[in-house]
């Protein structure tokens, strides 16, 4: 799956991002979450996928759409929807994200709160393929 996301990612070069994600946090009592979550994926006209490490420390994809409704400068606020799969208890999970984002040029970093995990975040790191011009 990471080689069908990076084969996306090399043929679409000159319109999108690629996406990074290292870790999350999870601000319950959660003895048994994975705390280092690192992924890659593609992110291409607010379509987004994404292969990780979840916080069940099992592989997952993602695959969803990022809307950012508000951006003032180099600052913005966005939502992801999307679902994701390679979790233990379900076989897919519906997924919103609520994000804030800094926009530097051809880096973007994005802290994501997950409102259904309560007490959870992550952030996100894009790079964009375009060297950001």
């Amino acid at each position: 799956m990471l080689a069908l996301v990076l084969a996306v990612a090399a043929a679409s070069a000159r319109a999108g991002e690629v996406l990074g994600t290292l870790g999350s946090v999870h601000f319950v009592d959660r003895d048994s979450q994975c705390e280092l979550n690192p992924g890659l994926g593609y992110q291409t006209r607010g379509f987004e996928a994404l292969v990780f490490r979840n916080s069940d420390c099992r592989l997952a994809v993602y695959a969803g759409r990022e809307f950012e409704p508000l951006a003032a400068g180099p600052v913005g606020l966005s939502v992801h929807v999307g679902a994701a799969a390679g979790y233990d208890h379900d076989a897919v999970i519906p997924f919103a994200l609520v994000g804030a984002a800094v926009d530097r040029g051809a880096w973007t970093i994005e802290l994501l709160a997950l409102p259904h995990r309560k007490g959870a975040a992550t952030v996100l790191f894009k790079r964009a393929l375009d060297g950001g011009e």
